[in-house]
């Protein structure tokens, strides 16, 4: 499976079993932090279900079709709410659902 689309940046297991990720696109434009959670937390109940994250980006149907040729598990191609941008919904390795979103107020600040 060829799902890099973040590279890797930092990882880091403290004695205590806690661990912290960084990871960035391969532009280097962003840097996103993960922690595991401890087990049997309110955290950890929320694995395998949707983040409330979305990645804002310029043009969603191009970065659909990128990732996935990178094989990334999208939910459905994209989409035109009633809203007025446009959104592909994807999951990653551990289940977690996520989002890309155009949205032209948005996306042109970025």
């Amino acid at each position: 499976m060829d799902q890099p689309v973040f590279s890797l940046i930092y990882d880091v297991r403290a004695e205590s079993g806690d661990r912290w990720i960084a990871v960035a696109p391969p532009d280097g434009s962003a840097v996103l932090a993960l922690v595991t959670p401890k087990p049997q937390s309110e955290e950890s109940k929320l694995i395998d279900r949707f983040t409330h994250v979305a990645f804002v980006t310029e043009d969603v149907t191009a970065k659909f079709h990128d990732w996935r040729r990178r094989e990334v598990r999208f939910h459905h191609p994209p989409q035109k709410p009633a809203w007025g941008g446009v959104f592909a919904s994807f999951e990653d390795v551990d289940g977690n659902s996520f989002a890309i979103v155009g949205f032209d107020d948005v996306s042109h600040e970025v």
